[in-house]
């Protein structure tokens, strides 16, 4: 195993600590298997990939995520799906869709509040359109 898969998953697991601090207000457990599987995560997806797909699925409010308390377990069976829906939502919303909805609230049309729920709409309905 190369040095830099060993670097690679330490940052990976950096990532990994930091985003699970900032939603639980305390540090992970870690151990050899967690070390293992962040190596794989790199091995697989390489750093940056990983590290996406440790940003997703701590972002996730999945309630059986959420049950079991975002486990590095957990990420490793479940961060290749969320990471396909979060693309598949991001190739169903573009950066003009983003400019209207801000031109939008900008004259008064929309609220910030109703910005999610009508971009939600939006993505479901052209999920459905395809």
């Amino acid at each position: 195993v190369s040095q830099s898969r060993y670097r690679s998953g330490s940052v990976v697991w950096e990532v990994y600590r930091q985003a699970f601090n900032d939603r639980y207000g305390t540090d992970p457990a870690r151990s050899a298997k967690v070390n293992s599987i962040m190596k794989h995560l790199v091995s697989s997806f390489g750093k940056d990939g990983a590290c996406d797909r440790v940003r997703v699925y701590l972002a996730s409010n999945d309630p059986f995520i959420v049950q079991n308390t975002h486990t590095v377990q957990q990420l490793s069976f479940r961060s290749e799906q969320l990471y396909n829906q979060m693309r598949q939502k991001e190739a169903l919303w573009t950066k003009e869709d983003d400019e209207f909805l801000n031109s939008q609230i900008k004259d008064g049309i929309l609220t910030e509040d109703q910005r999610e729920e009508f971009k939600q709409k939006a993505i479901i309905s052209r999920k459905a359109a395809q």
